[in-house]
């Protein structure tokens, strides 16, 4: 689990985002949370109200702000999947940017049929692991543009 390294990855070929229509949809949720969490909160003024609403707002931007971070970066040598937070050991860098966690292309066995694990190892038996991602939500063009690409750098290796 580390933060994105020309060196080590190579150059960025693209990035999958989670869907438009998804982003959209989350951030006015969590937009009308907000909105609705403190007008309760102005009924009952006092420091520990701000404090909460303070605290409420800022984890409410801050999900806005990760829900428009890409998924997964297409990387000339590795792929590169962002871990769930709550997957990885605590790593404040983590909170501001995501940790990604690399695959070289040739260990990718496939992906789950909701996109929820990718599949990596080898297929022998108890070769293969399950590793949780969020590829759920990304364009279908992207999980197509995905496979192929892991599917031709797999031959070309």
């Amino acid at each position: 689990m580390d933060l994105y390294s020309k060196e080590e990855n190579g150059q960025i070929i693209w990035e999958c985002s989670r869907s438009v229509l998804y982003v959209a949809i989350s951030s006015l949720l969590y937009v009308l949370f907000c909105v609705a969490f403190l007008i309760l909160l102005l009924e009952h003024p006092g420091i520990l109200s701000c404090t909460i609403s303070f605290v409420v707002v800022l984890l409410t931007l801050w999900r806005i702000h990760w829900i428009h971070k890409s998924v997964a970066l297409i990387c000339e040598k590795r792929l590169l999947v962002t871990i769930p937070i709550f997957y990885s050991e605590f790593n404040a860098a983590g909170l501001i940017k995501p940790l990604y966690m690399a695959f070289d292309y040739k260990e990718i066995m496939g992906v789950s049929d909701d996109w929820n694990y990718l599949f990596i190892g080898e297929r022998t038996a108890g070769g293969i692991v399950e590793v949780p991602v969020q590829l759920r939500y990304i364009t279908d063009a992207d999980k197509i543009k995905l496979q192929e690409w892991v599917e031709r750098k797999q031959r070309d290796t």
